[in-house]
């Protein structure tokens, strides 16, 4: 289409598509750095848009059977910079919960919520006020009282991962916790809540390659044992890994160079709790 735009596809347990894929952006700026929730009736989609003077987070839902976009997409949160970082977000049974960053000049990580429409609902919050270095890549989990996200922060003159506490009304609790502490850069945390402690993965270079770590860590950010490596594969680059809780053990995705070509692997990690 000459640029970047968003398409969805609805895929059935077995991984095969329900529907052709469905094209949900149509402008002549960029789309891009999409995420993707449920909220129990129909799909959330959020992304990066370049249609405006500066970068802004839209969001739209999208119909669970047809894969038909409500609307054209309403704008969450719009940018003042040229530079602007991919949304994450979450659902939390009355509103979507969205964490993202902006880039330069200034940088921060920012929370806001979204009603299950897409309408941006309530004021804007800054998480990583402690920084006048780079913050980004946030991930967001919802609780079931309250609101945890993680992000990458170069505050330590070291990519490290954060996390913060936020109300169900956008309202920060406390002061960032660092849950990292390596002498290699920490970056690209993926935060899952079990129903009673969070799980965190992220890419770490404290080997002298990019591995896959777990940590475990409670609702109040304190961290439970010891870091575990996922991935044991020297020279080879393990990056960008996602993570979901199932109820009873975390699934990890991960992209990887252990081949001729880069791929994606996955992994099983079971906690006694």
């Amino acid at each position: 289409d000459g640029n970047a735009e968003i398409y969805f596809a609805a895929v059935s347990p077995t991984g095969s598509k329900r529907v052709s894929d469905v094209r949900l952006t149509n402008d002549a700026a960029s789309s891009y750095d999409p995420g993707l929730d449920w909220n129990g009736s129909s799909w959330g989609v959020a992304w990066t848009d370049a249609r405006g003077t500066a970068p802004a987070v839209m969001m739209m839902s999208v119909n669970a059977t047809t894969g038909a976009p409500g609307g054209a997409g309403n704008v969450v949160s719009q940018g003042s910079t040229t530079s602007w970082g991919y949304a994450a977000f979450t659902w939390d049974g009355s509103y979507f919960g969205i964490a993202y960053g902006m880039g330069a000049p200034s940088s921060d990580v920012y929370f806001t919520r979204a009603t299950a429409a897409g309408n941006a609902a309530g004021s804007l919050l800054s998480l990583a006020t402690a920084s006048t270095y780079n913050s980004n890549y946030p991930s967001v989990a919802w609780s079931g009282s309250e609101y945890g996200v993680a992000w990458a922060d170069y505050r330590d003159s070291d990519m490290e991962i954060y996390f913060a506490r936020v109300t169900s009304i956008a309202s920060k609790i406390g002061s960032d916790i660092r849950i990292t502490n390596n002498a290699g850069m920490s970056i690209y945390p993926s935060l899952s809540w079990t129903g009673s402690m969070y799980g965190v993965c992220w890419q770490d270079y404290r080997d002298g390659q990019n591995e896959i770590y777990v940590g475990l860590f409670t609702p109040m950010g304190v961290r439970i044992g010891t870091d575990i490596r996922v991935t044991t594969n020297d020279l080879d680059q393990s990056e960008r890994p996602d993570m979901v809780w199932t109820g009873s053990e975390f699934g990890v995705v991960w992209g990887d160079t252990r081949t001729p070509w880069a791929e994606v692997f996955f992994a099983r990690m079971g906690f006694c709790e």
